[in-house]
């Protein structure tokens, strides 16, 4: 999962863990923890918990397209 999710570093990303989901830009991966910059915070997930990771979908012009999650 670690060298999956190393690929997508910069970039943003709908990250599932068992308990809910969070979008943010993926900063940094370590060992044991993945970095997610939020607005105006950071935030640590444990690898452990992560259950699936997504880029967020764009348009043909880059542009954010709406998107929906369940939580």
């Amino acid at each position: 999962m670690k060298e999956s999710i190393e690929r997508l570093v910069g970039q943003r990303c709908i990250i599932s863990t068992i308990r809910q989901d969070y979008v943010g830009e993926i900063a940094e991966v370590k060992s044991d923890s993945l970095t997610l910059k939020k607005k105006n915070y950071d935030l640590f997930i444990n690898l452990n918990y992560i259950v699936s990771v997504r880029p967020l979908p764009t348009n043909k012009k880059g542009k954010k397209k709406l998107f929906y999650t369940t939580s």
